[in-house]
């Protein structure tokens, strides 16, 4: 499990507005998800890669101060 996995984000629903808690990993993966509250499907778009490449360039950094 990743940084990705474990930082979440609380963006709200466009629809009803209900705040989402969504892992960061889920976003980067141009996936998507179902709001618990009205049943809306929401896609989450990734447009270029520099956000997925970055977020890995972070845990690595991370992994290393680790150590």
């Amino acid at each position: 499990m990743g940084l990705a996995d474990e930082w979440k984000v609380d963006p709200p629903c466009p629809n009803c507005k209900t705040k989402l808690e969504i892992s960061l990993r889920e976003v980067q993966s141009g996936g998507g998800t179902t709001c618990p509250s009205c049943g809306a499907k929401i896609e989450f778009k990734v447009e270029g890669g520099d956000a997925a490449a970055e977020l890995d360039n972070l845990e690595d950094a991370f992994k290393k101060l680790g150590k």
